[in-house]
């Protein structure tokens, strides 16, 4: 009976496995087939699996292991004051409860730009967090979502210069004596060479 019983515990643990082993492959097309990198960060401030295969395309490298400070953080410089208020505040959120999580979370970086080989301005990323809470309900790990903006943010720059251009020319149309504008324009110009 009881190898009856083993026998039965084995496939369906066999099963368990299978299903663990299906369930893990569909999240991991999910996070393969979007545009954003997606990603955990243990308690050792290193990058846990699975990780998003768009992360490869953002950073140029694969992350699994690393810490946030070698490829997301890497222009803080370490010994600075900065570096030293965003590995305490990441110090302060692992171990702690929903409610301090929520205050702390405001002092985690929301955007930071990274040099860029096509992009002499850099890429801008955009961050988003979020926490694990283990079964004390204690931040086990925090999920990081990173979004390329640098196009979005070039737009948004254009159209608010656009803006600008346009409310310039909207003034001057609104001024009758536009040969008086434009003499004292030329006048300002020359006083200042």
């Amino acid at each position: 009976i009881s190898e009856i019983l083993y026998k039965k515990v084995e496939v369906l643990n066999l099963q368990l496995e299978n299903k663990v082993e299906d369930q893990s492959k569909e999240i991991k097309k999910l996070l393969d087939n979007m545009n954003t990198s997606v990603f955990a960060i243990g308690g050792d401030f290193k990058v846990l699996p699975p990780v998003s295969k768009y992360s490869e395309t953002i950073f140029g490298k694969d992350i699994i292991g690393k810490e946030v400070s070698e490829f997301l953080f890497y222009n803080i410089r370490k010994g600075t004051k900065e570096y030293r208020d965003l590995r305490t505040v990441f110090s302060l959120i692992f171990g702690a409860d929903e409610l301090q999580y929520f205050g702390l979370e405001d002092n985690l970086p929301k955007r930071v730009t990274l040099p860029d080989k096509t992009n002499q301005k850099g890429k801008t990323l955009k961050l988003s967090y979020s926490a694990f809470y283990d079964q004390d309900d204690l931040v086990e790990k925090i999920m990081c979502t990173v979004e390329d903006v640098t196009e979005s943010e070039e737009r948004i720059k254009k159209a608010e210069e656009d803006q600008e251009s346009y409310k310039f020319i909207s003034e001057i149309m609104e001024i009758d004596d536009k040969e008086n504008i434009a003499k004292k324009t030329g006048d300002l110009i020359s006083k200042l060479f």
